[in-house]
């Protein structure tokens, strides 16, 4: 635990530090957060909170101890936080001020009696992120996680002091949600214009709620019926982004259609339906669009029509409502708190130092906890809801977030933070409240790292079914298709420009089941093609001094059945033409240099030699699947027959490519699957130079030509597949 007097003192300091203006003038009224400061001002009080297991204060004294060399039995850091603390006021007294040498350096004030010079005092150092306690020789040095100052970070940086938040549930925070949403719409200019250059749309259905009269004002009982677009208009209107669950609730069919046209109860709803129609109340909208109530579910027909539409269903709405936290519909979208979950709070693990200890003081709820890395967010379909929607309000656990183009902010933070200085630690940015919500409003030249961006955040989302993965990303593939134009082609997950730069694309290891996804949505070349976590390249992005081309995009084409050609896709074909070797993969033993988690095999040839000493393998799948396509086999059959390593691009020493097996689906003979990719190959950049004429300097580590003086060409440059030298290792082949 951690007694009052600690609280009290740290989150004042905690507070006072967030505010302060460093680059401001201040008068000897103002108090300066980094002076020091009284803890404990006589041992008594120190004594006291020993006795209560504080643990700041029984690290405090005991580290003391230990820095003295007073080694007291039945008197340790963990025997204190137990509560196993016996001695009376005077041992203590007589502990903490005895005859050792460093017992000279307590001022005689204090030897002499219980007042005087502060017992224990503490700081804060401005920029280092801590608050130090000390006592006499002692250091207990207390990290603020999310402290948003460092040094060297430009210009004076600071945020509002967070705010108190009261009440035991997310649903008495109406007043500011409300509040938000008219700032929003009345004084917000890009959120203004984004509003204005909106088309009008409405969805074909929408659920209105009934204000009958006869419930007061904040009641939470409402009635409601399903209308069509035909008879409302184009009319104002929030959406709902929710998980579904596994509890069975009311859904829109076609036997029920008829009935939930007419006035129903909210009783009949499940609870996050119930809160959604009280939140959009609140806000003062007639109409919401939940999924399963406006989509007829179990017909196909309506179903590609009316997600086809999802983009503008979520762009056009007024509001998204996230029930972030919920991973049911029976879970709502409001939830219980103490108030003191928003306020700084301690983490007790203490890490020991050879001269002091160090705690770290969270103050109050992640961003990333409470929402990137919630339930819902883990939702393939909320990537395009939340990218797409004009402003959304999100329910966690612990408080109530808003997102919209000009603010992001919280029940804590009401007005929001500003933008993070450049080489904050990952700790404070992933607490820290972005300045703005995600959005696809990016200019041409970002459009790779947003893209980039995108796919490593969607690919380890879920999807109910797999059918619908390119469907939900369908709606942001569009607005990417319209920024760039007709210069650049949607295939599948892929573009056409750059395409060579998006093939070695690897799975994340750390993903427990991967498999490709059935039936066909995708070709194998494409990361859409697997369920689970992918990693695209970083050449897509970053085009590196040393990156070189070793293979050629000879054809690319993809096949839909939707005429957008975003989703739907039929079949593929990739024409790659490139420097390639033929080889099976013998697992390296262990003790040969490849991490954990890494997979690190030699390559084995025709003959039986090692054309190889060493690349690293990525594997897409972990799981065997069959499937009438061919693309699927016995996992350890496939990895151990004699594979095609094509190589792709290199960069400084490393060879990047892909791991190809052929067909063996009848109508595609002479194709090939990928199964996934390499790196590494050291080896093989060595043997494509000697082929073409150089040899390695092994004092610079390059190679250079004898008789011209230059660097290999896989240098920043791309290689001539074409050149006879290369005609041995040189491949065409087609990818399905």
């Amino acid at each position: 635990m951690i007694c009052q007097t600690c609280q009290t003192a740290i989150q004042t300091t905690f507070v006072e530090v967030l505010t302060f203006d460093l680059s401001s003038s201040h008068t000897t009224e103002t108090r300066n957060p980094f002076e020091s400061r009284v803890l404990h001002s006589t041992p008594y009080s120190l004594y006291r909170s020993v006795a209560a297991a504080c643990l700041i204060c029984c690290s405090v004294w005991v580290s003391d101890l230990k820095e003295r060399k007073r080694h007291v039995p039945g008197i340790g850091l963990e025997q204190l936080l137990e509560g196993r603390f016996s001695q009376t006021y005077e041992e203590f007294r007589n502990l903490s001020l005895d005859d050792s040498p460093a017992a000279e350096h307590v001022p005689n004030s204090i030897k002499d009696g219980d007042s005087g010079q502060p017992w224990v005092s503490f700081w804060a150092e401005p920029f280092m992120e801590e608050i130090h306690f000390v006592t006499r020789l002692q250091v207990l040095d207390i990290r603020f996680d999310q402290c948003l100052r460092l040094p060297d970070v430009g210009p004076h940086f600071s945020i509002s002091a967070p705010c108190n938040i009261n009440g035991r549930s997310t649903a008495r925070s109406a007043s500011l949600w409300t509040h938000w949403l008219r700032t929003c719409s009345e004084s917000h200019v890009k959120c203004r214009i984004t509003a204005q250059q909106q088309q009008s749309f409405v969805p074909k259905r929408l659920i209105e709620i009934l204000d009958t009269g006869r419930q007061p004002v904040d009641s939470d009982r409402y009635e409601w019926r399903l209308v069509h677009d035909t008879g409302v208009g184009v009319v104002p209107y929030v959406t709902l982004s929710h998980c579904w669950g596994t509890s069975e609730h009311l859904i829109l069919t076609a036997e029920n259609y008829s009935e939930l046209m007419e006035v129903s109860p909210d009783t009949l709803l499940p609870k996050t339906y119930r809160d959604a129609l009280r939140i959009a109340t609140s806000l003062g909208f007639r109409y919401i669009w939940i999924d399963s109530l406006c989509i007829i579910q179990g017909d196909e027909d309506d179903w590609k029509a009316q997600s086809s539409k999802m983009g503008l269903v979520y762009s056009t709405a007024w509001c998204n409502i996230a029930a972030t936290w919920a991973k049911d519909v029976a879970d709502g979208c409001f939830s219980d708190r103490t108030p003191d979950v928003v306020d700084p709070v301690f983490k007790s693990d203490l890490t020991v130092w050879t001269t002091f200890y160090r705690m770290t003081l969270t103050p109050g709820p992640s961003f990333d906890e409470d929402v990137t890395h919630a339930p819902l967010n883990k939702r393939a379909w909320v990537i395009q809801e939340r990218y797409l929607a004009r402003r959304q309000l999100m329910f966690s656990k612990r408080q109530v977030y808003w997102e919209c183009w000009e603010l992001c902010a919280s029940e804590q933070f009401p007005r929001g933070t500003e933008q993070l200085p450049r080489g904050m630690p990952m700790n404070v940015q992933s607490a820290h409240i972005p300045t703005a919500k995600p959005s696809m409003e990016v200019s041409a030249w970002s459009l790779n790292q947003v893209w980039k961006t995108l796919v490593d955040l969607y690919s380890a989302c879920h999807a109910t079914r797999n059918s619908d993965r390119l469907i939900a990303l369908a709606g942001l593939a569009g607005i990417v298709q319209q920024t760039r134009g007709a210069a650049d082609e949607y295939l599948a997950g892929l573009w056409k420009k750059n395409l060579r730069t998006q093939l070695c694309w690897r799975a994340d290891e750390r993903a427990v089941n991967r498999s490709r996804i059935l039936p066909y949505i995708a070709p194998s070349w494409s990361w859409a093609s697997l369920d689970g976590p992918v990693i695209l390249d970083d050449c897509y992005v970053y085009l590196f001094d040393d990156y070189a081309a070793l293979a050629d995009v000879a054809e690319v084409h993809v096949d839909s059945s939707d005429d957008t050609k975003l989703h739907s896709f039929t079949g593929s074909k990739l024409v790659l033409r490139g420097i390639g070797i033929w080889a099976r993969p013998v697992p390296l033993t262990s003790g040969k240099g490849v991490s954990e988690t890494e997979e690190g095999y030699e390559l084995q040839g025709h003959d039986g030699n090692i054309v190889n000493t060493h690349v690293t393998i990525f594997w897409d799948e972990n799981m065997s699947r069959a499937d009438d396509r061919g693309w699927s086999t016995d996992i350890n059959e496939s990895r151990t027959q004699e594979l095609l390593f094509m190589c792709v691009s290199s960069c400084g020493d490393d060879i990047y490519g892909l791991v190809l097996r052929k067909s063996s689906f009848s109508s595609s003979q002479g194709s090939y699957v990928r199964i996934g990719a390499f790196t590494r190959g050291f080896s093989l950049i060595i043997r494509i130079a000697k082929k073409l004429g150089f040899d390695r300097d092994e004092r610079t580590n390059s190679f250079v030509n004898s008789t011209e003086g230059t660097k290999a060409p896989f240098y920043n440059m791309a290689v001539d597949l074409e050149d006879a030298r290369l005609a041995d290792l040189a491949h065409t082949v087609t990818i399905i």
